[in-house]
């Protein structure tokens, strides 16, 4: 009798993790799929270009190292107030790479808290909290030049929360790029309104395939965007999101990148491409 109720036990906690694992898989697919409109139209007069922008630095080790090996442009969004931070800003910067603050901004969904870092943004703080926490984490970074976002769909709908981020990119003369977790995103209306420099994402490396197949076909996609728009966006991660699956993914890809000829740049040199300009996409 012992035995079967230990049994019946057993069962039900392996149904509850596995439900919660189907669930957090989704969680992520529905975030990583929010679509980007491509506008395909005016010619441009420039090389085709593709920013790899890898997220999650400053904290998991999965791939550091290997990415910073790429004999590639990436830009490395780096985690704010984490334990490796500074030490990954620093290495970027010693090896060529761009530097931007990857800020942690709270999502819709009730996340465990232990995914934004000791000080994210919240769905509840207003400008003044959420402009003064941006600005805490820009100073954490070294060598930083822009920011983007970490989770973030709920933030980056809240006027107030939006508008406290942009003052401390703009007191700080950085570019903003909207990783674009939500399709009700208003990063592009308020930077402009406060004149920060503004980019979109385009791709995500790992949309709900963290094969190495599937952030290749990934890569692909980017690449004819960028043939098709004059440049792209696309973003990946190190740690338990991507990490080295995406780092050898893209290694392999450098042939192609050549053969298309599609330059791998830093996101700041997108920023006056007539594309991307207000109204570009």
């Amino acid at each position: 009798m012992r035995k079967t109720r230990f049994l019946v036990v057993r069962a039900q906690s392996l149904r509850w993790t596995v439900l919660a694992l189907l669930g957090f898989a989704a969680l992520l697919l529905a975030r990583s799929a929010t679509p980007v409109a491509v506008t395909r139209g005016a010619a441009y007069d420039h090389k085709p270009m593709l920013a790899i922008v890898i997220d999650d630095f400053g904290q998991d080790r999965g791939g550091v190292r290997e990415m910073l090996e790429l004999p590639l442009a990436i830009t490395c969004a780096i985690m704010p107030n984490m334990e490796f931070t500074q030490q990954d800003a620093e290495d970027a910067h010693r090896v060529g790479k761009e530097v931007i603050v990857h800020m942690p901004m709270q999502a819709r969904t009730s996340d465990p808290m232990s995914w934004y870092g000791p000080e994210p943004i919240l769905l509840w703080h207003g400008r003044e909290q959420a402009q003064a926490i941006a600005e805490r984490a820009v100073a954490s970074v070294p060598h930083a030049v822009g920011m983007n976002i970490h989770v973030g769909s709920g933030s980056s709908e809240r006027e107030a929360i939006v508008g406290g981020v942009m003052q401390a990119c703009l007191d700080a003369g950085f570019y903003f790029l909207d990783s674009y977790t939500s399709p009700k995103s208003v990063c592009e209306r308020v930077a402009d309104e406060c004149g920060v420099p503004f980019l979109i994402r385009h791709v995500f490396l790992e949309h709900g395939n963290r094969s190495k197949a599937g952030i290749k076909a990934q890569l692909k996609r980017a690449v004819e965007i960028a043939k098709e728009r004059g440049s792209c966006i696309a973003i990946g991660h190190v740690g338990p999101e991507g990490g080295k699956v995406t780092v050898e993914a893209i290694r392999e890809m450098i042939p192609y990148f050549q053969e298309q000829g599609v330059e791998i740049v830093p996101a700041s040199m997108l920023l006056s491409l007539e594309e991307n300009k207000r109204g570009g996409d």
